[in-house]
């Protein structure tokens, strides 16, 4: 597990482009189980075919150069709230 979960990097590929379809960036996530399993059990109550996970990335400063740190994240749903209470005794008429 990493010291920050649920995150990882993005750094310029260190082996040599041979073909066009090589990547020109490649890293690693580390991610929690606990998000996993969430991610599941909403896609499953969603009964949804894929999960969107959100990305967040920072650009850093290492030993080899450049790189983007990455923070993931599900994306939450806002909440509805609660209707308000209407006392009948505030209605005017």
């Amino acid at each position: 597990m990493s010291q920050y979960p649920n995150s990882g990097m993005l750094g310029k590929a260190k082996q040599p482009k041979i073909n066009p379809k090589s990547p020109d960036y490649t890293g690693h996530l580390d991610i929690d189980i606990s998000l996993l399993k969430e991610m599941i059990r909403e896609a499953q109550d969603e009964q949804a075919e894929s999960v969107k996970i959100k990305l967040g990335a920072w650009i850093k400063e290492g030993q080899y150069g450049k790189f983007f740190s990455i923070k993931i994240s599900t994306y939450k749903k806002p909440e509805s709230a609660p209707a308000p209470k209407i006392d009948e005794e505030d209605i005017p008429f």
